[in-house]
């Protein structure tokens, strides 16, 4: 059976803790981070959808840092527009395919 010093000793343990792990903790941490100044030039990436979501953020992170990306996705409209706004921000770099790595047709075949 737990008892109510269980459940208090248990609260307080944890307690301590739990701010640390929540926004609060993370806002107060981030203060003191060094910032990072990434330098990918000369690299060569290769991001499996990066049309959108967090591929696209890698994209983005790596073509600014001065990687080569290809960024792979199914939507052929997608990439298109990945490539056009990366134009537009004048980001270099950047080769798209279409692929969908899900159909092993249409991996063998690029």
């Amino acid at each position: 059976m737990i008892t109510v010093r269980q459940i208090v000793g248990a609260f307080c343990f944890n307690g301590r803790f739990a701010v640390s792990f929540s926004e609060v903790g993370y806002l107060a941490r981030r203060t003191s981070w060094p910032k990072l100044a990434p330098d990918f030039r000369g690299q060569y990436w290769l991001v499996t959808g990066g049309s959108g979501g967090l591929g696209r953020q890698m994209v983005w992170t790596a073509l600014q840092a001065g990687a080569t990306v290809t960024a792979v996705a199914r939507s052929p409209e997608k990439l298109a527009a990945l490539g056009a706004e990366a134009s537009a921000m004048g980001l270099v770099g950047l080769e798209v395919e279409c692929c969908d790595f899900t159909s092993s047709r249409d991996s063998a075949a690029r």
